[in-house]
């Protein structure tokens, strides 16, 4: 606008001032065969009225959508398989170690609870032995019998009875039985047997596969069976399990 020989700049809106940056940069762009109006076009009118200058050529720019446009796809079928695969092995390797693990675990149980019940049973057998009352005892018969002797049946092939103290002092008549692959002990509650009264059982022992007594004379010879009225110097046992290879053997002292 000319006022008086004096050119004063118009007041431009936002709005116009964009569009004549645009077509200035499309008339400018023409002559290199329309790739800086393409990049325009893209790139060229940003927010607030700015244009943007052309960062990139047109392989330039077509890279960049190939590159965007590679990033929202999904996985592919060959990483999706070697992903499997990465997650089946670990699987395995993570299985085999937690079955060793319980496998490790249950032997180690079964050990220990083996060799417990083999000790208490020893331990036992070493506690009536010690606390032998020197008494007789009369049978259902009434007949008297020598307060420790080896006993034998059809049931019971190997057997050890005698008459001990309990806690109070009191005697009492105990039975040592092997039966049906087990040790068993009876206890009645006093030394003289007679008709209707009951022992009390109980299993120290099962799984046997051998059970064998000894008893050591004077002489320091071992006999399979005992009926002196006199105390063996000695008492040795023999058991055999199962489960387990080997026999294990306990030579019992008789004071």
């Amino acid at each position: 606008m000319l006022v008086q020989g004096l050119e004063f700049p118009l007041k431009r809106t936002p709005s116009e001032a964009r569009d004549e940056q645009f077509y200035r940069l499309a008339r400018n762009e023409r002559g290199n065969g329309g790739a800086g109006f393409a990049s325009g076009l893209l790139w060229g009118v940003g927010g607030f009225g700015e244009a943007k200058p052309p960062s990139c050529s047109r392989g330039g720019t077509r890279t960049q959508i190939e590159r965007l446009s590679r990033i929202n796809e999904g996985f592919t079928l060959l990483e999706v398989l070697v992903a499997l695969a990465i997650f089946a092995i670990m699987s395995l390797i993570t299985y085999r170690g937690v079955t060793m693990v319980i496998d490790t675990r249950i032997a180690v149980v079964s050990e220990t609870a083996y060799w417990r019940e083999l000790t208490l049973a020893f331990e036992r057998i070493e506690s009536d032995l010690s606390q032998l009352a020197p008494r007789p005892w009369r049978d259902g018969a009434g007949q008297m019998q020598s307060p420790l002797r080896s006993v034998s049946s059809a049931a019971a092939p190997t057997g050890l009875e005698f008459v001990r103290f309990d806690a109070n002092r009191a005697p009492l008549h105990g039975i040592y039985e092997c039966r049906d692959q087990q040790l068993l002990l009876k206890l009645y509650p006093q030394p003289d047997l007679r008709e209707g009264i009951e022992p009390v059982t109980h299993q120290l022992l099962k799984n046997l596969s051998q059970c064998e007594l000894a008893f050591m004379d004077e002489k320091n010879q071992w006999l399979p069976t005992w009926t002196q009225s006199s105390r063996p110097r000695a008492i040795r046992i023999r058991l055999a399990m199962q489960q387990h290879n080997g026999m294990y053997e306990r030579i019992f002292l008789i004071p």
